[in-house]
């Protein structure tokens, strides 16, 4: 099931990108985020490739709750299944 986000209302303020340091056994590619103003004031950024969204009151904060959310949601993957399930779920949530 794919989902649609309207964007035409959003007031992008940044992009940027999560660069995870790679080891011997495994090299996460970089992922992408966008950070809009939200109409009350505060920051939504938003995870390209999986979808995820975190906002604050900061935009720093936004950004923060993010990393960190991509990050739990990498581990569970990974303790789920492995590295190429890992892969597989960034290729299926990148849409081109």
């Amino acid at each position: 099931m794919e989902q649609t986000v309207l964007v035409d209302q959003k007031d992008f303020i940044g992009i940027g990108k999560i660069v995870f340091d790679s080891n011997a056994k495994w090299n996460i590619p970089h992922l992408h985020f966008m950070v809009d103003k939200t109409a009350s004031g505060n920051y939504e950024a938003t995870s390209l490739e999986f979808g995820l969204v975190s906002w604050s009151e900061l935009e720093k904060e936004a950004i923060t709750s993010l990393v960190k959310q991509t990050y739990f949601y990498i581990l569970s993957v990974m303790e789920k299944s492995s590295f190429d399930q890992f892969i597989k779920e960034v290729d299926n949530h990148v849409y081109g």
